[in-house]
């Protein structure tokens, strides 16, 4: 009982938030699923929404796969030897104290791969299988009571409101490439914490699922697709009501950010597949693109506190990318902003509970150090040129 003891409180708390809920959330899904639909959600999505926004996608895996094997391999041979005697110490790699450090340097870049790997696993069935368990009337309920919310809390429909934005040059550019580019860039925020900072990158992380765990009963709840996929695409072919229908017809979209929402179409409509085979996000609200903003600017800020007004003015733009894409209706922004805040406090509350049982045995904290030693030694050398 003491060794169990022992072992659990040696895990971090990334295992019990991360790793654990993934489990348990993917065998829900998984068991929910009719054999039919299960192969149906398969082939669509996994096959092909997911080879498209990380294969076909330059800012997605073909970016990040390069410095995912330099992690690894750097982190597995940091002791690898070199010398006068390479060959020979080479041989000794495999054998001894060499070995047996490979094996817990092996151990403890499987669990954070693992882990990360499981989640991101969980994330594509939830995104991808959620419409195969939810009736047809629910989404589009759902869809409807939110752009009926966003006609009451504001008076009009913000997504649509907004177009004019489009017809200005100086606006829609950086707007359009905010949104996109989000996920690109927090990659490149995660990866710069790895290096930088160990522990702001665990809260990182933290951040990063509990605000998908969080928001998950609400897809649930509110089961919504997209203004877009709705009403302009009406891909339900619905008699939209008439204020709606007005709105939706006499809008005038730019053509620039007509061919944005074109091709973020691309990834969930598929015309050549039935409406009853398809694997469609109702996962619109809350918005993780403004959670991920959020994410974005706050540790661009700890990165940098000069950054602080370019980070502000990046999430500013990336909300109204939100709505000027039509991917999100003016209330998913208000729940984004409120789920941003809550991992934020749910992360700094978990690490400060995890000092009270958390012993680092294992060297899973510490494995993280590995990054932070390259970082430093890049640092010190740019520096010492700069000063020659």
């Amino acid at each position: 009982m003491t060794k169990l003891k022992h072992f659990f409180s040696s895990l971090p708390v990334e295992f019990y938030v991360t790793f654990v809920p993934s489990i348990l959330i993917s065998c829900i899904l998984l068991s929910s699923l009719s054999d039919d639909n299960l192969v149906k959600a398969t082939n669509y999505h996994l096959l092909s929404v997911i080879k498209a926004m990380v294969f076909t996608a330059p800012v997605l895996g073909n970016t990040f796969i390069y410095i995912f094997f330099y992690l690894v391999f750097r982190y597995l041979f940091t002791t690898f030897p070199v010398g006068a005697n390479k060959h020979k110490s080479t041989m000794q790699l495999f054998k001894g104290p060499r070995r047996n450090s490979l094996i817990k340097r092996l151990l403890r870049c499987a669990f954070w791969i693992v882990t990360i790997s499981i989640f991101l696993s969980m994330t594509a069935l939830v995104v991808g299988m959620m419409s195969h368990f939810i009736a047809v009337e629910r989404i589009i309920d759902a869809s409807t009571s939110l752009m009926q919310f966003d006609a009451h809390l504001f008076g009009f429909y913000p997504p649509y409101a907004i177009q004019f934005l489009g017809f200005v040059e100086v606006l829609y550019v950086p707007i359009i490439l905010a949104y996109v580019y989000t996920p690109f860039l927090l990659g490149c925020v995660g990866f710069w914490l790895l290096f930088a900072d160990p522990t702001l990158f665990r809260k990182f992380l933290l951040i990063f699922t509990l605000s998908f765990f969080i928001s998950f009963p609400i897809w649930v709840a509110y089961p919504a697709v997209t203004p877009n996929e709705m009403y302009r695409h009406n891909m339900f072919d619905l008699n939209m009501v008439a204020p709606i229908r007005n709105v939706v017809t006499e809008t005038q979209i730019s053509p620039q950010v007509n061919e944005s929402i074109n091709q973020l179409e691309k990834i969930w409509i598929d015309p050549n597949t039935k409406l009853s085979e398809k694997s469609i996000s109702v996962t619109t609200m809350p918005s993780m693109h403004v959670v991920w903003g959020m994410e974005v600017a706050l540790f661009a800020y700890y990165i940098s506190r000069k950054l602080r007004y370019v980070a502000l003015g990046y999430l500013v733009l990336n909300t109204l990318g939100t709505m000027l894409l039509l991917q999100h209706y003016a209330i998913d922004l208000i729940v984004g902003f409120g789920v941003g805040a809550a991992a934020f406090s749910m992360s700094l509350l978990l690490i400060w509970a995890e000092k009270k049982y958390f012993v680092d045995r294992l060297g899973l904290i510490s494995a993280l150090g590995v990054f932070r030693r390259d970082y430093l030694s890049v640092r010190n050398f740019l520096a010492t040129k700069m000063h020659i």
